[in-house]
């Protein structure tokens, strides 16, 4: 029987750990090659970090857009409140015993014009205080005039459209439901248009009056009226 000495056992088990060392150092799944397959490169890394600089970015610049429309609506908003007014037409109605021969239509375009016009008549309390609440620099008056055979009679405004800056006026002498309970006395009939366009006044337009046998009279309004 072969008997196998000490050192030779030795030497064998040696080169069996050599070769089980070699093994393993060839291995691609060793440490260093795992590392790899734990988490993101260097480079990766830097792109990622990239991209979500570039969404924040993004996000700043819509939130600075619907910030600066904001803005432009509320200055919108301010000018159409300020500098675009509708335009506006009211009345007010009045009787004076003194009657007139004929219709007219009368454009008061100032202060001057309109207490001139009313210093001849007795327009009664509720023309006066429409007169003189009047803003020249913001509207224009339009008086409209015409004879009646009682106190019942009223000129009645039909119609008043405001186009292109000139002012449109319809009105008709009528007598309404109670003329045969009024006494009979000659009268002029009339009322007070006020018109602004927008803030301004108006200085040009024309009148229509409807006398109380029914003739249209035709007037133009303007400065040179």
């Amino acid at each position: 029987m072969n008997r196998h000495s000490r050192r030779g056992l030795l030497t064998g088990t040696a080169g069996a750990i050599a070769l089980l060392a070699g093994c393993i150092g060839d291995d691609p799944s060793g440490a260093d090659g795992g590392t790899n397959d734990d988490g993101p490169t260097d480079d990766e890394t830097s792109t990622d970090d990239e991209e979500s600089d570039d969404s924040a970015d993004d996000s700043e610049n819509e939130d600075t857009e619907a910030d600066d429309s904001a803005e432009t609506d509320d200055e919108d908003e301010d000018k159409g409140g300020n500098g675009d007014e509708s335009p506006s037409i009211e009345d007010a109605p009045f009787t004076t015993t003194e009657p007139r021969s004929e219709p007219a239509a009368t454009l008061l375009a100032d202060r001057e014009d309109a207490d001139a016009w009313l210093e001849d008549r007795n327009v009664g309390e509720e023309a006066e205080t429409f007169l003189e609440e009047t803003m020249f620099d913001e509207a224009s008056l339009v008086a409209l005039e015409a004879r009646g055979p009682n106190l019942c009679y009223e000129l009645a405004l039909e119609a008043a459209t405001l186009e292109a800056g000139a002012i449109r006026l319809e009105a008709v002498a009528d007598d309404g439901d109670d003329a045969d309970s009024c006494a009979q006395q000659e009268v002029t009939v009339g009322r007070l248009v006020r018109i602004s366009d927008g803030g301004d006044p108006v200085d040009e337009g024309s009148a229509t009056i409807a006398d109380r046998s029914g003739d249209a009279h035709e007037f133009e309004l303007g400065a040179d009226e």
